[in-house]
């Protein structure tokens, strides 16, 4: 049995038609300190965020990270302390490219900023404070600024931090009802340097979504638009077209309050207004339920066909984590990837008034197990020209929505490749959305053939062009030298056409 986890990272990035995944070069270390995860930074390299265990241990006031620079051919360029005082309790991450970002806070209002500059490793600390009752909740980044989203006393805010000139603002949510609002998402737009912000509330008795636009710390846009009644939207994701306009895509729902969702929606805005909004139902996406039993597929089938005949459409629930939209050839993909929660049975003995005790059962929540993805095209109208669905392999449930999934769409081809396990998973569809290519590639080999790799964890990141990385723990058994090693790994990996 395995006793190891298998964590997957999501991959972000373009790549052309897959056919081959290669292990080009592998580093390794001891696993005498933590290293808590790789950060790539393009064709600057990539940096490794470690927990020395001795320099914590001799140092009983301060969390130290080290942080080194490795080349594009895993080559050590030299490594930096971030030194933050224990005070400094909670801790988030971001990073660009350029810049490392690792904040500390106290007391959920003061902060103190670590930003490390790539590739000279130079550190910078700025210091500060987010206004008075303010709990954080993640940061994100976005050219020179760190961009923090807080909530305050029921209501939401997202601060903006010039790194470089010390300039801050916050754009606080007015909101109208508390029951009605939710935040849909927030993203960062490395491509258009903007921040965008959706959320949903309820003004005047009609539920409407809020789209915003923000640059250099400032609001440059508001756009308003109408929710479809029993068509409200759930989850969504922005992204700027070539022309200056925006697509927005996610998830729909028959219900305001709940989070399973019925179907998906794609709405273009340009110059601050709704040009069309489309819904699709799950069941109109071809082979959606495919990853199903034949048997549970006929049972839908057949119920779709009840529904039908008395002029009806029959809606089955999920949820459904949206990529951003992808722009090629004048036309528009939309990528999403299909989850449910899972529970397990915790039991515990709880003391009764006899001095005896019963036994008291309850469900956990044990993350999010992800079953396929589905594939839309549209036109630059928001007609649906193609769709098809697959299986994902993912064997790990983790415990927040990620995406695990990268695509690319070249040429009328559209490419998925996703990671699990010891594996590599990429399919080729064709103009008509068809399958015309699925393989499968082992990818963590430590390039020893005398090596036999007993138990292993993987992660998998993008890293540039046609390159990720692999990387996690292994017990390896080596026949030659009569030998076991325990080793932490860092494998490049190549996936070549």
């Amino acid at each position: 049995m395995r006793h190891f986890l298998v964590f997957l990272i999501a991959l972000s990035s373009s790549l052309s038609v897959f056919s081959q995944a290669e292990t080009i070069k592998r580093v390794e270390f001891e696993t005498e300190n933590r290293i808590r995860g790789y950060i790539p930074m393009g064709t600057n390299g990539i940096l490794q965020d470690v927990v020395d265990e001795a320099k914590n241990k001799a140092d009983k006031k301060n969390r130290i990270i080290t942080c080194t620079l490795y080349s594009t051919n895993l080559v050590k360029l030299g490594d930096v302390d971030v030194i933050t005082p224990n005070g400094y309790r909670t801790e988030f991450t971001a990073s660009t490219y350029r810049t490392y970002y690792n904040m500390g806070v106290s007391g959920n209002t003061q902060f103190m900023l670590h930003c490390v500059d790539i590739p000279s490793l130079k550190v910078t600390t700025l210091q500060g404070k987010m206004p008075r009752g303010t709990f954080i909740r993640s940061m994100s980044a976005l050219d020179d600024y760190v961009i923090v989203k807080g909530d305050v006393r029921g209501n939401h805010l997202f601060f903006f931090k010039n790194v470089k000139t010390g300039e801050e603002s916050i754009s606080n949510l007015k909101i109208v009802s508390s029951r009605d609002f939710k935040i849909l998402g927030y993203q960062a737009d490395t491509v258009s340097n903007e921040f965008y912000v959706l959320y949903r509330d309820k003004v005047n008795n009609e539920i409407i979504t809020v789209f915003q636009v923000y640059a250099k710390g400032s609001k440059t846009q508001e756009v308003i638009i109408k929710n479809d009644e029993g068509n409200y939207m759930q989850l969504a994701s922005v992204s700027k077209t070539k022309d200056g306009s925006y697509i927005i895509c996610g998830t729909v729902g028959n219900f305001i309050v709940k989070t399973f969702t019925t179907g998906i929606f794609i709405c273009k805005i340009q110059q601050q207004k709704k040009v069309f909004i489309k819904y699709i139902n799950y069941l109109d996406i071809t082979n959606f339920t495919s990853y199903l039993s034949e048997n549970k597929q006929e049972r839908i089938e057949k119920k779709k066909d009840r529904y039908e005949q008395k002029g009806k459409e029959l809606e089955i629930n999920y949820l459904m984590a949206p990529h951003r939209i992808i722009e090629s050839n004048n036309q528009y993909v939309l990528v999403g990837e299909a989850y449910y929660p899972t529970y397990r049975q915790v039991c515990h003995p709880v003391p009764n008034a006899f001095g005896g005790a019963t036994i008291q059962c309850e469900n956990v929540f044990d993350g999010y197990q992800y079953t396929h993805y589905f594939l839309c095209n549209f036109d630059q109208q928001g007609n649906l020209l193609w769709s098809n669905s697959k299986e994902m392999h993912i064997d790990y449930k983790p415990h927040d929505v990620r995406i695990f999934l990268d695509v690319k769409f070249t040429n009328g081809t559209l490419s998925t490749l996703h990671g699990s396990g010891f594996d590599f998973h990429y399919t080729v569809f064709d103009s008509k959305g068809n399958v015309t290519k699925t393989a499968t590639n082992n990818m963590i080999e430590t390039q020893n053939e005398a090596d036999n790799i007993t138990r292993s964890s993987m992660n998998t990141n993008y890293w540039y062009n046609n390159y990720f990385i692999a990387f996690g723990i292994q017990k390896i058994k080596n026949t030659d030298e009569k030998d076991k090693r325990k080793v932490n790994y860092l494998n490049k990996i190549q996936v070549v056409q």
